[in-house]
């Protein structure tokens, strides 16, 4: 069976089941993140915009929002960070794809997301 593109190589690992003796099986599929990740965050923001079409814009600023209101940060489906300190964040066409369909879906979702990043912002503040 090919693998995906973007899947590498197999890893496999047996050891016996400690229930019936029979071998169970893990299969491990490293992910190369340049592939299920491809943009920082000025990429995404241009492919977005890309997406999105000539009628319609969305800002830096609220993309950010998006960001901190829906803690994408915390989604490795939507956000990663190698280990390497210094390493840009990434996100990948899942993440995209989403924030395009709820913009798309809901007239007020950047707004409601600025405000949510807001009152984060403060929450945080009050905290420190």
């Amino acid at each position: 069976m090919a693998s995906p593109s973007n899947a590498g190589p197999m890893t496999q690992r047996s050891w016996p089941s400690p229930a019936k003796g029979a071998p169970i099986q893990i299969v491990e599929r490293p992910r190369d993140p340049g592939l299920t990740h491809p943009w920082r965050q000025k990429e995404l923001h241009q492919q977005v915009n890309l997406m999105l079409g000539p009628n319609r814009r969305l800002g830096l600023g609220d993309l950010q929002a998006v960001i901190a209101a829906h803690q994408v940060k915390r989604r490795p489906e939507w956000f990663y960070r190698g280990a390497v300190a210094g390493s840009p964040g990434q996100y990948s066409l899942a993440f995209a794809e989403w924030l395009i369909q709820r913009i798309e879906q809901d007239a007020s979702f950047l707004a409601a997301s600025r405000a949510s990043a807001r009152q984060a912002a403060i929450a945080g503040r009050e905290r420190d």
